[in-house]
Parts: C-alpha cells; structure tokens; sequence
C-alpha cells in the first residue's frame, strides 16, 4: 500500500462518515507502531512523528470544514461532475459567509 492510497482511503472514509452526518469517526494508529511485529505503517505519523500524506490530507479537510458560524438560509448551486466515476466522490459545502466549497476525493481509471 502507498502512502497516497493510504492518505486517500482515510479521507474517503471521513468524507463520507461527515456527509453522513456522523459526529464521531475514530482512527486507530496516529502513529506508526514500532513495538509489535508486522506492518504497522498505517498511522498518520512515522515513529519519528513526521507526518505521511495521510496526515496532510486530513489537516487540509479539516481546514476546508472548519467554520466558526452557521448560514440560516443555505443557497443552492447546480453542478456536474462528467464524466464521474463511481471511485470518485464528491460533497458541496457552504460557508457561512455565503461561499461555497466543492469537495472531490476519489480515482480516475
């Protein structure tokens, strides 16, 4: 497994925990494990705690989440995605000052 599959699996997997409306998604490993035997290269953070692209991705989708208020009246805004494979997924998002985000996370085969 790659860094970038790895970093982009846990971001599908919080994107699509949020656009179900959950508030809670936990992740196991942080960091890498160095105390058990086998692969335990799936923390957000190598034993030494610099950060794998996991750790990037997630900082990055929690930055583009954050808002410190919220819109009463939410607009609509039409758009596509073409063509949209399946592995790929997407989530719009307004801001609180009226600006919209649109989110896309997945792979083009």
């Amino acid at each position: 497994m790659t860094e970038e599959f790895h970093g982009l699996n846990l971001l599908t997997m919080y994107l699509d925990q949020f656009k179900r409306g959950w508030s809670y998604t936990a992740v196991y490993l942080l960091r890498d494990r160095v105390d058990e035997g086998g692969n335990q290269q799936f923390g957000f953070y190598r034993p030494d705690y610099t950060p794998r692209k996991a750790a990037g991705y997630l900082h990055n989708l929690t930055t583009i989440l954050a808002d410190k208020s919220s819109l009463r009246n939410p607009g609509k805004l039409a758009y596509s995605i073409s063509p949209q494979p399946p592995t790929v997924h997407d989530l719009l998002l307004q801001k609180s000052d009226g600006t919209f985000e649109l989110s896309c996370l997945g792979r083009n085969k």
